[in-house]
């Protein structure tokens, strides 16, 4: 047999195997495009016959090459035979497992959906609710916001089956797109909700956020999808006024550091973020101590006043009469004019001056003897050291500013005020530091472990009851209190981990704090508690710590008696108020003016304070400030008794 006939014979075998090839290929699309047919006529039975034939013949997905026709020519030129291969194809989408899990999935809803109808059993019937919440709750969004979008998936009828919810923004630029949230079973007549939290971009320019909900059930009761919508606030530059009054006296003197305090007003509905404000001193002689106050202000809510001290020093070659010019600017203001100074004042070094006004685009000549406080005091005092100690006496302090389960409603500054009261306890009520427990964001499991539960003692009362004569004991807590959702509203104290939904098995009752206190064997225990147990949490806006209660509904929480007469309790608020914070200073209010009763202003000037004068004290400066802030908050005191808190020596 010659070689070319060999070669012819090999051809002819090729030949036949690839038309075989061929020939099943086709097979298969068509049997999967029949089953497509089928699908789209919903006639699911036989579209998964012909599909399951279909992948017996081939069985992956992807894009399938079919031959329309296949040739063989001998190659000229050649000395030997040789042949080329001619080829024409088409090239035709095969999915056909993709097609199955979609065939598979409406056979188990139209079979899911007989199986309902012949037990009698009632469908689900799901509903969406959503709404978006801007950080400061103003109902003003803007661009450089935190937003928080609350979704509530309600099933008013029957058991509804493997739920699923599909977030998609039609806005462009959020810092999201498609997601999904597993809900799963959800019982009848229940409500599933969750949150989605993002930041809109400070390049945010649409004039609106929109954001498709939609969901999907096992049996097909996915309910209607939802669009929620909210307008963006185009950014303006705030306006601002600078307040002051003759309340208080600061002058410039020769060679000496001279205070002064204005006030900051937000006269716009919407808040202000990182508001940069500027100090600019023109003219010889002046110079700001000060600087560090440049920092932007973290935010200024609507109708909100922040209180600004500045600290200027003069020369001592500075001339009576020499003029020096204060600016008060920002970034869009800071060209050297009259016209663009947010407020502008002339100052004069001399001892006597005129009490003068400060208005923005306008300069007045004023000697500054008088510029004066709106909030006097809403500064922590410097802590003097008190030669009198206390060897006997013990302090356990706790401050808890974040929460795990609430984690966009902290308690911004109470760890700056545990830190307050512990430099206190030490420097002016004379604690010895080995005499105090400091915790900062605790846990239950850290609060049980020191106080102890149900009559069993912890670490805190071990160490007081190695003293054999304990003097006074002082509990300082900070942070977020919440009644339980129960027909009585009984307090707890809220760890960082606690479950606002669940406080009773994750709070510490307030109670059982007051129980536990009463094993110490101490002559008197008191008790300063920043927190406010109504569930509302001191934002603009009215929040609270329930997902799905108002803080209308949020009142009247059930405040233990105390049955020790050794202990008193000082609270930052009463039933329905809320504990509210100095934004400027960075600390609680009530807690700002704790410390600086204690540390001596509550005093009468007999060098004792006692429990009455720091109560007296503190309600009136913290309802005046409240009041001043446009709020109500009220301390309260649990019993009337005038023991002696601290004896000063300094």
């Amino acid at each position: 047999m010659t070689r070319d006939v060999m070669r012819l014979m090999q051809v002819v075998i090729l030949l036949v195997a690839g038309s075989q090839v061929w020939a099943s290929d086709l097979e298969a699309l068509n049997l999967y495009q029949n089953a497509v047919e089928a699908a789209e006529s919903k006639q699911w039975d036989q579209a998964d016959r012909l599909v399951n034939e279909a992948l017996a013949i081939r069985r992956y997905d992807g894009r399938l090459t079919i031959d329309k026709a296949r040739s063989y020519r001998p190659t000229k030129g050649s000395r030997r035979l040789a042949f080329q291969m001619s080829v024409e194809t088409e090239h035709h989408d095969y999915y056909p497992n993709r097609l199955k899990s979609k065939i598979d999935k409406n056979k188990q809803a139209l079979f899911d959906r007989v199986r309902f109808k012949h037990k009698q059993l009632t469908p689900p019937k799901l509903q969406l609710q959503a709404e978006m919440i801007d950080e400061d709750g103003d109902g003003f969004f803007q661009p450089g916001e935190r937003v928080t979008l609350n979704i509530d998936v309600l099933n008013k009828g029957g058991k509804a089956h493997e739920v699923v919810v599909y977030l998609k923004p039609k806005s462009n630029h959020l810092p999201f797109s498609l997601e999904r949230y597993q809900v799963g079973e959800l019982a009848a007549e229940t409500v599933y909700s969750f949150n989605k939290e993002f930041t809109l971009p400070k390049s945010f320019s649409a004039s609106s956020v929109d954001i498709d909900i939609r969901m999907d059930e096992l049996d097909g009761f996915s309910g209607n999808p939802l669009r929620v919508s909210t307008n963006v606030s185009k950014f303006d530059s705030p306006e601002l006024a600078i307040i002051k009054n003759s309340n208080s006296v600061a002058k410039v003197q020769i060679g000496k550091v001279s205070t002064f305090e204005f006030q900051l007003e937000n006269k716009n509905n919407w808040s202000v973020r990182d508001y940069p404000l500027e100090v600019m001193v023109k003219g010889g002689g002046f110079s700001v101590v000060n600087k560090s106050w440049h920092s932007p202000i973290k935010i200024i809510r609507p109708g909100e006043k922040i209180n600004l001290q500045l600290r200027l020093k003069t020369s001592p070659m500075t001339k009576p009469d020499q003029l020096g010019q204060l600016k008060l600017v920002t970034p869009e203001s800071k060209r050297d004019t009259v016209n663009n100074a947010l407020a502008q004042v002339e100052l004069r070094s001399v001892d006597t001056a005129v009490y003068g006004q400060v208005s923005a685009g306008a300069a007045y000549p004023v000697t500054m003897s008088k510029v004066g406080k709106i909030i006097e005091d809403g500064y922590l005092p410097s802590f003097a050291t008190n030669r009198n100690k206390k060897p006997n006496s013990y302090a356990l302090i706790i401050g808890n500013s974040d929460y795990k389960n609430v984690p966009t409603l902290p308690v911004p500054f109470a760890v700056n005020d545990a830190a307050a009261m512990k430099q206190l306890f030490t420097r002016t009520m004379g604690i010895a530091e080995q005499n105090i427990i400091y915790l900062e964001n605790s846990s239950l499991g850290d609060i049980q472990g020191q106080l102890g539960l149900n009559g069993g003692q912890g670490l805190f009362h071990k160490m007081v009851g190695a003293d054999p004569v304990v003097d006074q004991v002082y509990v300082y807590y900070s942070g977020h209190g919440v009644p339980a959702k129960n027909k009585q509203w009984n307090a707890y104290l809220m760890m960082t981990d606690s479950v606002v939904d669940n406080i009773e098995s994750t709070g510490y009752p307030l109670d059982t704090l007051y129980q536990q206190l009463s094993l110490l064997n101490a002559k008197n225990i008191y008790v300063f508690l920043d927190a406010c147990f109504s569930g509302r949490t001191g934002e603009v806006g009215d929040k609270t710590l329930f997902k799905d209660t108002s803080f209308a509904q949020v009142i009247q929480p059930l405040l233990p008696d105390l049955k020790d007469p050794r202990i008193s309790v000082i609270s930052a608020a009463g039933e329905n108020d809320m504990g509210l914070w100095l934004l400027q200073a960075k600390q609680g209010l009530f807690t700002t003016y704790l410390a600086r009763g204690l540390s001596g202003e509550a005093d009468d000037g007999d060098k004792t304070l006692h429990l009455e004068e720091l109560f007296d004290y503190v309600s009136r400066k913290v309802e005046g400030a409240a009041a001043r802030l446009k709020r109500s908050q009220s301390p309260t005191l649990n019993r009337e008794q005038n023991t002696v808190l601290v004896q000063y020596g300094f």
